[in-house]
Protein backbone atom coordinates (compact mmCIF):
# COMPACT_ATOMS: atom_id res chain seq x y z
CA UNK A 1 0.00 0.00 0.00
CA UNK A 2 1.37 3.63 -0.54
CA UNK A 3 1.92 6.02 1.79
CA UNK A 4 -0.60 9.08 2.02
CA UNK A 5 -0.12 11.76 -0.15
CA UNK A 6 -2.13 13.24 -2.52
CA UNK A 7 -3.30 10.68 -5.27
CA UNK A 8 -4.35 8.41 -1.98
CA UNK A 9 -8.03 7.95 -0.34
CA UNK A 10 -10.64 8.92 -3.43
CA UNK A 11 -8.27 8.74 -6.21
CA UNK A 12 -7.04 4.94 -5.18
CA UNK A 13 -10.03 3.59 -4.34
CA UNK A 14 -11.80 4.46 -7.94
CA UNK A 15 -8.65 3.86 -9.67
CA UNK A 16 -8.78 0.50 -7.44
CA UNK A 17 -12.46 0.14 -8.50
CA UNK A 18 -11.71 0.62 -12.21
CA UNK A 19 -8.85 -2.09 -12.46
CA UNK A 20 -11.75 -4.59 -10.66
CA UNK A 21 -14.46 -3.32 -13.42
CA UNK A 22 -11.95 -4.08 -16.31
CA UNK A 23 -11.08 -7.27 -14.84
CA UNK A 24 -14.67 -8.36 -14.05
CA UNK A 25 -15.74 -7.69 -18.18
CA UNK A 26 -12.76 -9.58 -19.02
CA UNK A 27 -14.39 -12.54 -17.04
CA UNK A 28 -17.77 -11.88 -18.17
CA UNK A 29 -16.94 -11.48 -21.63
CA UNK A 30 -14.86 -14.78 -21.45
CA UNK A 31 -17.94 -16.47 -19.57
CA UNK A 32 -20.23 -15.10 -22.35
CA UNK A 33 -17.76 -16.20 -25.25
CA UNK A 34 -17.75 -20.24 -23.58
CA UNK A 35 -21.51 -20.56 -23.32
CA UNK A 36 -21.61 -23.34 -25.95
CA UNK A 37 -18.17 -25.11 -24.33
CA UNK A 38 -19.42 -28.57 -22.37
CA UNK A 39 -18.58 -28.38 -18.75
CA UNK A 40 -17.51 -24.44 -18.84
CA UNK A 41 -17.78 -23.65 -15.59
CA UNK A 42 -19.31 -19.54 -15.27
CA UNK A 43 -17.17 -17.48 -12.63
CA UNK A 44 -17.14 -13.79 -11.55
CA UNK A 45 -15.06 -11.09 -9.93
CA UNK A 46 -16.33 -10.07 -6.60
CA UNK A 47 -16.00 -6.40 -6.91
CA UNK A 48 -16.98 -5.11 -3.77
CA UNK A 49 -15.79 -7.66 -1.59
CA UNK A 50 -12.22 -6.71 -3.13
CA UNK A 51 -12.69 -3.43 -2.35
CA UNK A 52 -13.29 -3.96 0.92
CA UNK A 53 -9.84 -6.51 1.24
CA UNK A 54 -8.18 -3.26 -0.94
CA UNK A 55 -9.18 -1.13 2.21
CA UNK A 56 -8.17 -3.17 5.16
CA UNK A 57 -4.84 -2.07 7.12
CA UNK A 58 -1.85 -4.45 6.52
CA UNK A 59 0.20 -5.94 9.34
CA UNK A 60 3.34 -4.83 7.41
CA UNK A 61 4.66 -8.53 6.90
CA UNK A 62 6.16 -8.64 3.12
CA UNK A 63 7.59 -11.59 1.41
CA UNK A 64 11.82 -11.41 1.02
CA UNK A 65 13.28 -13.75 -1.75
CA UNK A 66 16.83 -15.32 -0.17
CA UNK A 67 17.83 -16.22 -3.58
CA UNK A 68 17.81 -15.21 -7.46
CA UNK A 69 15.74 -17.59 -8.57
CA UNK A 70 12.95 -16.97 -6.53
CA UNK A 71 9.93 -15.66 -7.66
CA UNK A 72 9.60 -12.01 -7.45
CA UNK A 73 8.26 -10.39 -3.89
CA UNK A 74 7.02 -7.66 -5.29
CA UNK A 75 3.13 -9.10 -5.27
CA UNK A 76 0.67 -6.67 -4.50
CA UNK A 77 -1.96 -8.91 -3.44
CA UNK A 78 -4.62 -6.01 -3.23
CA UNK A 79 -4.31 -5.66 -6.71
CA UNK A 80 -6.22 -9.14 -7.55
CA UNK A 81 -9.52 -8.99 -7.02
CA UNK A 82 -11.23 -12.11 -5.88
CA UNK A 83 -13.22 -14.21 -8.45
CA UNK A 84 -15.93 -16.65 -7.19
CA UNK A 85 -17.26 -19.54 -9.57
CA UNK A 86 -20.71 -18.79 -9.90
CA UNK A 87 -23.35 -21.75 -8.57
CA UNK A 88 -25.82 -23.18 -11.68
CA UNK A 89 -29.52 -22.35 -11.20
CA UNK A 90 -31.61 -25.00 -9.77
CA UNK A 91 -33.82 -25.02 -12.67
CA UNK A 92 -31.03 -24.83 -15.11
CA UNK A 93 -32.42 -27.51 -18.28
CA UNK A 94 -28.61 -27.80 -19.95
CA UNK A 95 -26.96 -31.58 -19.91
CA UNK A 96 -23.65 -30.56 -20.59
CA UNK A 97 -22.84 -29.50 -17.83
CA UNK A 98 -22.27 -25.91 -18.37
CA UNK A 99 -22.95 -23.05 -15.98
CA UNK A 100 -23.51 -20.35 -18.10
CA UNK A 101 -26.49 -18.20 -18.12
CA UNK A 102 -26.26 -15.67 -20.84
CA UNK A 103 -28.69 -13.93 -19.87
CA UNK A 104 -27.56 -12.96 -16.06
CA UNK A 105 -23.85 -12.65 -17.84
CA UNK A 106 -24.86 -10.20 -20.07
CA UNK A 107 -27.20 -8.24 -17.29
CA UNK A 108 -23.86 -7.73 -15.22
CA UNK A 109 -21.74 -6.88 -17.60
CA UNK A 110 -24.00 -4.08 -18.61
CA UNK A 111 -24.34 -3.06 -14.66
CA UNK A 112 -20.23 -3.24 -14.51
CA UNK A 113 -20.41 -0.96 -17.96
CA UNK A 114 -22.51 1.55 -15.88
CA UNK A 115 -20.47 1.07 -12.34
CA UNK A 116 -17.55 1.20 -14.77
CA UNK A 117 -18.26 4.31 -16.11
CA UNK A 118 -19.71 6.00 -12.91
CA UNK A 119 -16.11 5.55 -11.56
CA UNK A 120 -14.88 7.35 -14.61
CA UNK A 121 -17.16 10.14 -14.10
CA UNK A 122 -16.24 10.07 -10.43
CA UNK A 123 -12.43 10.52 -10.45
CA UNK A 124 -12.67 12.67 -13.31
CA UNK A 125 -14.77 15.44 -10.90
CA UNK A 126 -12.01 14.80 -8.38
CA UNK A 127 -9.25 15.97 -11.08
CA UNK A 128 -11.76 19.34 -11.90
CA UNK A 129 -11.55 19.94 -8.29
CA UNK A 130 -7.65 19.71 -8.21
CA UNK A 131 -7.58 21.89 -11.09
CA UNK A 132 -9.93 24.52 -9.38
CA UNK A 133 -7.81 24.30 -6.15
CA UNK A 134 -4.46 24.67 -8.45
CA UNK A 135 -5.93 27.86 -10.15
CA UNK A 136 -7.01 29.45 -7.49
CA UNK A 137 -10.93 29.06 -8.13
CA UNK A 138 -11.48 32.06 -9.92
CA UNK A 139 -11.50 30.64 -13.07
Amino acid sequence: MSPPGLFSGPFALLAKSMDFRIQRHKVLSADIANADTPNFKAFDVMVKQSLERAQQPTDGLKLVTTHDNHLSADTDDDARPAVAFLPPKPYAFRTDGNTVDVDREMGSLAQNQLMFNVSVRMISNEFKRLKDVIQGGSK
